[in-house]
């Protein structure tokens, strides 16, 4: 009797869920028409509700022909929304699961701008500069007749500027400090690693300064 309650309430308990996924299932929309209500609310500028039908069609359709649409449209969505943190993860989870797509070059050059955006004055630490020009550079190489690759010179010179600016600072702060050999090194680090973006005179003064120091101590 309780085995025969038992196989009862079993197969009522699985009969409930495929009712209640069957009716579920009704109420999806196809692939399509998600990807359709993800790209109107992108080009409307609606990027929240964008990024809502692109994740529910990822979810509901993880093999379906517009993943790949839906998962740049998310990366670019948080790009447009400036949450640069998560357009990054999007972009490299995009380039990780479809290495060969042709928006590969697009998307690494995303991930140079989206750090790019987060650049920083020369007193503050520069590591956005830095992955951003490692971004630039890695699509230069990899796409070197990539329309994108020229896009990007401003912003190389511009992470450069920022960075050799920076060691100048720390330079001037160990002259200042009187600890000449951790000054000269960042001196010569700003003429030597980083073209000339406007403080390569102001590296060699500081040399000659430090140096003529030097030979005193």
């Amino acid at each position: 009797m309780k085995r025969a309650f038992f196989l009862f309430s079993a197969l009522a308990l699985v009969l409930l869920v495929s009712a209640c996924a069957s009716k579920n299932k009704g109420n999806e929309k196809p692939a399509e028409v998600l990807a359709q209500e993800g790209m109107a609310a992108y080009d409307k500028g609606d990027y929240t509700v964008a990024i809502q039908a692109f994740e529910t069609l990822r979810d509901w359709y993880p093999f379906s022909k517009f993943i790949p649409l839906a998962e740049l449209k998310i990366a670019d969505s948080h790009f447009a929304k400036e949450e640069y943190d998560e357009a990054i993860v999007g972009y490299e989870q995009f380039e990780k699961m479809h290495p060969s797509n042709e928006a590969v070059p697009y998307v690494i050059h995303q991930i140079g701008m989206a750090y790019f955006k987060q650049r920083r004055s020369p007193d503050r630490d520069q590591s956005p500069s830095e992955n951003a020009l490692a971004a630039f550079s890695r699509l230069r190489s990899q796409f070197p007749d990539s329309p994108y690759s020229a896009q990007c010179a401003d912003e190389m010179r511009e992470c450069l500027r920022l960075m050799a600016e920076h060691d100048l600072l720390i330079g001037e702060f160990y002259y200042r400090q009187d600890k000449y050999e951790a000054a000269l090194a960042r001196f010569e680090k700003v003429v030597e690693k980083y073209e000339d973006t406007g403080v390569h005179k102001q590296a060699l003064d500081y040399i000659e300064k430090t140096r003529a120091r030097m030979a005193k101590n």
